[in-house]
């Protein structure tokens, strides 16, 4: 079993979170005082945004990211099905780079234009 401590943003209370994890599972959360306090703890350990960078064919890169935060034991998945694509310039912030990657349930969009 893993301790996480972290400090709730999620209202404004500030609580101090104490979360026992276990496999990628949460087994407990303490120190919240509201709901909006464990559903930031389970959102916080369990996904994340995805946040990567792919080349252009002209040898520049794009910082590309998941539409919605993605849990981590997929994020991998989705990492490996996106690992091949060459983007060609130009690339339009919020365009289009991969739709239901690795059918992972997130599309990845360009997060910068770049020409």
């Amino acid at each position: 079993m893993k301790q996480h401590q972290q400090i709730c943003k999620n209202c404004g209370n500030g609580c101090f979170l104490e979360v026992t994890t276990e496999q990628n599972t949460i087994v407990s959360i303490t120190g919240n005082r509201c709901a909006r306090g464990k559903r930031y703890a389970e959102n916080t350990l369990l996904t994340a945004y995805l946040q990567t960078k792919l080349p252009t064919a002209d040898g520049k890169t794009v910082a590309v990211r998941s539409t919605e935060p993605i849990t981590k034991d997929k994020q991998q998945k989705c990492l490996q099905a996106i690992a091949n694509i060459v983007l060609e310039t130009p690339v339009i912030k919020g365009e289009m780079i991969a739709q239901d990657a690795a059918d992972c349930g997130v599309d990845i969009v360009a997060e910068e234009t770049v020409f």
